[in-house]
């Protein structure tokens, strides 16, 4: 995909995490934790955004220097140290 936009011209792309998918309220719903983030799936979505920043760094490498991809973290620090057992609501 990324090849492909390359190709028509596309120099600029900005790839966003998922962020605390545990914290949502349907996950808190779902899971019926009484307001608490669901660490499972925060644990999921912090392994999927290592792995796209990774992603980011090698088309950072592959792509010619006038190309610009650029992760964006969605999760701050305080965000995830709130989210183990603490009320996300």
């Amino acid at each position: 995909m990324s090849q492909a936009l390359h190709e028509i011209g596309a120099r600029k792309y900005v790839l966003v995490g998922l962020g605390l998918l545990g914290c949502t309220p349907s996950a808190i719903f779902t899971h019926g934790t009484d307001g608490s983030c669901v660490d499972e799936q925060n644990a999921l979505a912090f392994i999927f955004d290592s792995k796209l920043k990774s992603l980011v760094d090698h088309f950072n490498n592959k792509f010619s220097a006038d190309s610009k991809f650029i992760f964006i973290n969605s999760t701050s620090e305080s965000d995830s140290q709130n989210s183990n057992g603490n009320n996300c609501v």
